[in-house]
């Protein structure tokens, strides 16, 4: 007799994976795409196109308000704050993504031997990381200021120190998942190295997970390097920085109030992309919560039960 199958639980539809659906797939991973495109491409072309030196000081137009012939007004040495908030954010960007970048491979590194191999390493090691996490920010970034001295380099440096211990932590947690694999096993096994199994089987696993935090911690870093500036440990006279030119445009809010806001808007759009956009990756490349069954994971489910139908 023909069999008769029984509804049961089928495999849910494969996804695959779409650039349209992870920069336009909502509302909000929208909003941030746009956001990083025109932060971009200002601090890009503005410094191409525009006249004016950002350094050049004119006394004849102090504080002068925004117009055809300077778009977003003028500070108040007379510099025109559009190119002035493009160039210090080509710098604010560079020196975001730069500390970032240094703090996640410092933190792969030592993530990856930390839960690898494990015992006094990881016990040593992942103390530093504490002691590091539990130190106020900005007290380190004085002590690196201190050693290195007031500028961006030093600025750069304070903040992969202070956001390695965050890369190393996620690190060590994905390679104690998976160090105990089959074919990790076998390749130490057949005699591979520390370096070897680290290089070839495990930090390609972090690779993911490091790039979506390294997305959301460029933000973060942006806040950071201007709040050093801000406070005079970044940028200095007369270059360009966004923390620097708020800082330099506090005491004129009511007297030129294009001065401050359009640095602090500036400031607003880029943060605001990379937290959005980090977010976006999270959720569509299985990091966040319930995205297992967005990306259409296979579990393996029993087939079909068939009976007979006369039964």
């Amino acid at each position: 007799m023909r069999p008769l199958r029984l509804p049961s639980a089928t495999r849910p539809r494969t996804r695959r994976f779409s650039y349209r659906r992870l920069f336009f797939g909502n509302l909000a991973t929208g909003v941030g795409t746009v956001c990083g495109l025109v932060v971009l491409v200002f601090v890009t072309v503005v410094p191409l196109l525009s006249p004016y030196d950002p350094t050049r000081l004119d006394a004849s137009n102090r504080l002068l308000a925004p117009s055809w012939s300077h778009w977003l007004g003028t500070d108040d040495l007379g510099r025109d704050v559009l190119v002035r908030l493009a160039e210090g954010g080509r710098l604010s960007l560079v020196c975001a993504v730069g500390a970032v970048a240094c703090a996640a491979v410092l933190g792969a590194v030592v993530g990856a031997l930390c839960g690898y191999l494990g015992g006094v390493v990881d016990a040593v090691l992942m103390r530093v990381a504490d002691a590091l996490q539990g130190f106020p920010q900005v007290l380190l970034a004085l002590l690196v200021a201190a050693g290195l001295g007031r500028g961006m380099a030093a600025t750069t440096a304070a903040t992969a120190v202070a956001y390695w211990p965050y890369f190393a932590k996620i690190t060590r947690g994905l390679v104690r998942q998976v160090r105990g694999a089959l074919y990790v096993q076998a390749a130490v096994a057949q005699g591979a190295g520390v370096a070897y199994v680290l290089r070839r089987h495990l930090l390609p696993q972090t690779a993911t997970a490091l790039f979506t935090q390294a997305t959301m911690a460029v933000g973060e870093a942006i806040v950071f390097i201007s709040g050093l500036s801000l406070i005079g440990l970044g940028a200095q006279e007369p270059t360009p920085e966004w923390g620097l030119i708020i800082a330099q445009s506090a005491g004129f809010v009511l007297q030129a109030w294009w001065y401050p806001t359009f640095a602090g808007l500036a400031l607003f759009l880029a943060v605001l992309s990379a937290n959005l956009l980090g977010d976006a990756l999270r959720e569509n490349l299985g990091f966040g919560s319930g995205a297992a069954s967005r990306r259409g994971i296979r579990r393996r489910t029993p087939p079909p039960a068939a009976v007979d139908e006369t039964l």
